[in-house]
């Protein structure tokens, strides 16, 4: 699926601020859901067959949507088939100021509400599509994070046998 990216706004028809009801209306039930996340809060919605994790936050609000191998479009190009050099290279020309973290692999630019990865620094792998404010809202403590992450594991275990 094809998805031109908006900053600020969303991704195709999807946009920040959708109720999640509004977000089954668009894209049908997810196929699957994760409970809310200690951490911030928000329950993960995804869409494998659209390629997409969609993030709900405690108002009930689309907060922050993934692309997980759908094509993501900016200015006409798709981001997820630009090598990393070409795709940091696009972003940084769109905000001089967007961070590099991680070594080079994570890039963070708040102006277009893109955070990008990559493992290997050919092709990125990770882009999520944020509204603002997303990354300055309160957290919790990353000790309860890593037990919902433990919790999930083991309930995905126990579903498997």
């Amino acid at each position: 699926m094809r998805f031109d990216l908006v900053p600020h706004v969303g991704i195709g028809e999807l946009r920040f601020g959708m109720s999640r009801a509004e977000v089954e209306e668009l894209l049908g039930p997810p196929e699957r859901a994760l409970p809310p996340d200690p951490f911030v809060g928000d329950v993960q919605l995804f869409y494998e067959s659209s390629s997409l994790a969609v993030a709900i936050d405690a108002r009930d609000r689309v907060c922050a949507i993934e692309s997980r191998g759908c094509e993501l479009v900016l200015d006409g190009r798709d981001l997820r088939a630009e090598t990393w050099p070409s795709l940091m290279a696009l972003i940084l020309g769109h905000d001089p100021e967007a961070s590099v973290e991680e070594g080079g692999l994570s890039l963070t630019s708040r102006r277009l509400g893109l955070a990008v990865n990559t493992a290997d620094e050919e092709l990125p792998q990770g882009l999520l599509v944020f509204e603002p404010g997303y990354f300055e809202r309160p957290r919790r403590d990353k000790a309860d994070y890593a037990a919902w992450i433990a919790e999930i594991a083991a309930k995905r275990r126990e579903r498997e046998r």
